[in-house]
């Protein structure tokens, strides 16, 4: 689902379901995303966390903006990259071509993205790679701009796999996985995980490990 409106959907978002189970949330501005400090990309399963109140808000959108706050995922991808892990360093801004889209833009916004091999797999005599991935600044579809722009695009991804996968998955694989940040109140360090869900891990399942 998508996190708010916008680009032609109006309705069935996670801020609608959040204003029915705390309708507190709609003293908070911006009117149209209260209490949202981070987003994940419509389709993209995982972790994320919303603030109930205007000192949460404010207190975790800073340790964002300060890249205080953890946020890794899990991705397959297409081919095995050179480097088992890297930083890829590229400023993202609106796709030319796409309004929808985005791309690696030299007068765009600064985006960072680490990432890790965990695994590597073969399909079909097609060699895939499963990531970690971790986000050093947030822009929109960042990780799936940066992985096709190293010719790695994720498994799925209907805008930006740039071939034709020829695998069938309703979605693309990529998951927030791990989530850390400090509570806005106590300063306690939060951990949250969360497993693959059933249709990644199952997809996975058929793919052949293969040494490193």
């Amino acid at each position: 689902m998508a996190v708010h409106a916008g680009q032609g959907r109006e309705s069935g978002t996670l801020v609608d379901a959040l204003l029915l189970q705390f309708p507190q949330l709609a003293q908070l501005d911006p009117p149209d995303r209260p209490g949202i400090v981070h987003r994940l990309d419509m389709d993209t399963s995982g972790l994320m966390v919303v603030c109930l109140t205007e000192t949460a808000t404010g207190s975790l959108a800073e340790s964002i903006r300060k890249r205080q706050v953890v946020r890794k995922y899990l991705g397959l991808v297409d081919g095995v990259p050179e480097r088992q892990a890297a930083v890829i360093d590229a400023p993202i801004g609106r796709d030319p071509t796409n309004p929808l889209r985005q791309a690696i833009d030299p007068y765009g916004r600064h985006a960072r993205t680490r990432f890790a091999v965990v695994q590597t797999y073969t399909r079909n005599n097609r060699k895939l790679s499963l990531l970690q991935l971790k986000l050093e600044t947030g822009r929109m579809h960042q990780i799936r701009v940066h992985l096709k722009a190293i010719g790695h695009p994720v498994i799925g991804d209907q805008a930006y796999r740039g071939r034709n996968t020829g695998m069938s998955l309703a979605r693309q694989f990529l998951h927030a996985h791990r989530l850390e940040f400090e509570h806005p109140q106590g300063r306690e360090l939060m951990q949250f995980d969360s497993d693959l869900p059933d249709d990644l891990a199952s997809f996975l399942a058929q793919m052949q490990p293969t040494a490193p």
